[in-house]
């Protein structure tokens, strides 16, 4: 079972992520391009995010599903 304050962490991971991805939207760079330059944020270093689902996560929102 994931605790309560791991939920909350992993929350504010993803919504930063998204948030970078709306930034490099207004930027206009392309989801791979947004995806590559992509780095986890210091606050969130435990957390992992391969490559491939970086990729697949800003691919989305750019199609915007």
């Amino acid at each position: 079972m994931v605790s309560g304050s791991a939920l909350v962490q992993y929350s504010g991971f993803y919504n930063d992520l998204v948030a970078q991805a709306r930034a490099a939207m207004t930027t206009g760079k392309t989801a791979q391009e947004a995806a590559a330059a992509y780095a986890v944020p210091a606050r969130y270093s435990e957390l992992k995010a391969p490559p491939q689902s970086v990729r697949t996560i800003r691919t989305s929102l750019y199609e915007g599903r």
